[in-house]
């Protein structure tokens, strides 16, 4: 262990969280009903780009 202070090994977090992160994101995966709903949002991300923050903040 060296003497200045790093970010944990990130293979520590892999053997930790992966497998709950992993069971999340197929939970997600399979919740079919909001399949449609990221896909459209999505779609009009590409069509007209990320929403305008400041648009939002200073309406």
């Amino acid at each position: 262990m060296s003497d200045h202070w790093t970010l944990p090994d990130p293979r520590w977090y892999v053997r930790r969280y992966g497998k709950t992160v992993g069971r999340w994101v197929l939970g997600l995966t399979f919740q079919i009903p909001l399949l449609p709903v990221f896909v459209l949002l999505i779609w009009l991300i590409a069509k007209f780009g990320w929403p305008d923050l400041n648009w939002v903040m200073y309406r």
